[in-house]
């Protein structure tokens, strides 16, 4: 049962978020300030300048809304920056090009996720160049095993909102690596976009003048549909897929401008009792090039009269980092705000333990 009203009711979404979700979505700022930090001292044990003459590519290991989501977004944010290609990889065994010209990334918060190790100690076994981050768990004991880099980060929470540990640290890393020019400026621009809106979408800012709000109680009774642009916006409509199933528990889509007008809007064609019942959300960027901003303008003209709630979501700042971020962080509001406003707490994830127990007969 839904009920859009326990949105201006500070007691009634304390009572139902138990996990404490809003509190630590309020401290993104402070964690991606701390990821850095962390970084900063931090020895990969690899000669920069040898590393330069003999690295063909970059791999993420990882997984997940987390490790996966956070090396997605530093692909998207690299994209104009990176000279080499650079991959994320969630199953259990490495490509085969994987070899002693690879630089990998081993991310995996809590140190015990099975794909990550597995694929882990296929690097090793193949003598990439390896770096891991995690909060422990047997990564960090594997590592100290065998003489692994290993940036260690904070422990405690749920991976989906430890991005600042998760992906500050790696692009600090491929900074310090000199893989890419200084990025210590637009990293503390997204830090004070995000502690910006803060005050704007944050739980004691009313529904009527809460864009996370807003959205969260349009959405309510709708499957979402969040389109992004390819090379930008792509890894967060990923992001958010991931969000509003852990979250909200809710299945929904994702899909990039252009990629999707040659063949998912075609779905779009179904009865309108079906398609009143997504809620179509659109993110934008000042960045658009002029066919891109056509074609979104375009995505909304013609899928708006037959969805049953639509809305643009536009980036605030000004530095590709913080752009992103800035949607990652609203959209992180909306999902737990819909979980709140269908009366779940957002923190459990009751069917994964479920299928973990599955998985390893207990």
């Amino acid at each position: 049962m839904s009920d859009k009203t326990v949105l201006d009711d500070r007691e009634a979404m304390g009572a139902l978020d138990a996990g404490g979700m809003l509190r630590i979505l309020w401290t993104y700022p402070e964690q991606f300030e701390e990821g850095r930090r962390l970084a900063i001292d931090f020895n990969p044990g690899f000669d920069a300048k040898l590393l330069l003459r003999e690295l063909d590519e970059v791999l993420l290991l990882g997984t997940g809304g987390g490790s996966a989501a956070a090396g997605n977004l530093i692909a998207a944010y690299l994209f104009n920056d990176f000279r080499l290609p650079f991959l994320v990889h969630q199953g259990y065994n490495l490509p085969r090009f994987v070899d002693d010209r690879t630089l990998v990334f081993v991310v995996t918060h809590s140190g015990n996720t099975e794909e990550t190790l597995s694929a882990y100690q296929q690097a090793v076994d193949r003598r990439a160049r390896v770096v891991a981050v995690t909060s422990g768990g047997q990564l960090k004991e594997w590592c100290h095993r065998e003489g692994t880099s290993v940036l260690e980060v904070p422990g405690g929470l749920m991976p989906r909102v430890a991005l600042g540990y998760l992906m500050v640290p790696v692009l600090s890393v491929i900074e310090q690596l000199g893989l890419v020019g200084p990025k210590g400026r637009q990293i503390q621009e997204a830090v004070e976009v995000m502690a910006a809106m803060r005050s704007t979408i944050g739980p004691d800012a009313p529904t009527v003048a809460n864009e996370a709000k807003l959205i969260a109680a349009g959405l309510v009774g709708k499957m979402p549909v969040v389109y992004g642009r390819s090379e930008f916006s792509e890894a967060v409509a990923a992001r958010a897929k991931r969000q509003f199933a852990e979250n909200a528990k809710l299945l929904s889509l994702a899909n990039a401008v252009p990629a999707l007008h040659h063949d998912e809007i075609v779905g779009w064609d179904s009865p309108l009792e079906v398609t009143r019942d997504l809620g179509l959300l659109l993110l934008r960027d000042q960045d658009e090039t002029e066919k891109v901003r056509r074609r979104m303008e375009v995505t909304r003209s013609v899928l708006e009269p037959r969805a049953g709630f639509c809305a643009e979501v536009w980036a605030r700042g000004e530095g590709r980092l913080a752009r992103l971020m800035s949607l990652v962080y609203l959209l992180d509001y909306v999902t737990v705000y819909l979980a709140l406003a269908l009366g779940h707490d957002p923190t459990p994830v009751q069917i994964i333990d479920l299928f973990k127990r599955e998985m390893s007969g207990k």
